[in-house]
């Protein structure tokens, strides 16, 4: 029996997720999880076979809780189920260990193909990325002036005190925020600050 943990922050989600894997034959959902840090905490737990994650979660993101998960039970797969279709999201998802993407407008067969891939082993992406990763430059997922504005938000200065300290307007430094949060697929300062840290960014002294 191929054990699952679903991991969303939308309970009607992950309700109709789960009807729809355990109709597959042989697949049991034995845990669900509403943010990334249930997410670690059950997978540590109940060691299932795969783990079907959503991006945008609170307290820890889909992607953290990824990279925590393949480095303590690196048995254990990770498929990435996201409205999110950005080309660094993707980029991201799999650095962090993830063995497949679905989009959540996927077709339902789709979970299914994806759960035989990462139990052989293999990747599975949803077709209409591929294309897209294929041109990504995960490197460069920030440019200077954005890695600077997030080690300045990391060190704890807010959007105006950047603004003048790199002379710019306010507003600027806002829509570069919003834009730096969808690049790394986060969603608030605290998701930031915790990647400035593992970039290199900034110390934790």
């Amino acid at each position: 029996m191929l054990q699952l943990v679903i991991a969303d922050d939308h309970a009607i989600f992950r309700a109709g997720l789960r009807s729809l894997v355990e109709a597959c034959a042989g697949v049991e959902v034995i845990a669900e999880a509403a943010n990334g840090a249930e997410a670690i905490d059950l997978t540590l737990a109940k060691q299932p076979h795969v783990v079907l994650m959503d991006i945008m979660m609170p307290e820890v993101t889909g992607i953290e809780a990824t990279e925590r998960i393949r480095k303590e039970a690196p048995h254990v797969k990770v498929i990435i189920l996201s409205i999110m279709g950005d080309e660094h999201c993707v980029a991201g998802a799999l650095r962090a260990g993830a063995s497949a993407y679905l989009l959540k407008n996927s077709l339902p067969y789709e979970i299914n193909l994806a759960l035989q891939k990462v139990m052989a082993n293999e990747t599975y992406i949803t077709p209409s990325l591929m294309e897209m990763i294929a041109k990504t430059d995960a490197p460069s997922i920030l440019t200077p002036q954005q890695r600077e504005i997030v080690r300045m938000f990391a060190n704890g200065m807010n959007a105006k005190e950047i603004a003048g300290a790199m002379n710019l307007d306010h507003k600027t430094i806002e829509w570069h925020r919003r834009r730096i949060m969808q690049r790394l697929c986060v969603r608030d300062i605290a998701a930031l600050v915790r990647y400035a840290i593992r970039a290199g960014l900034v110390s934790l002294e």
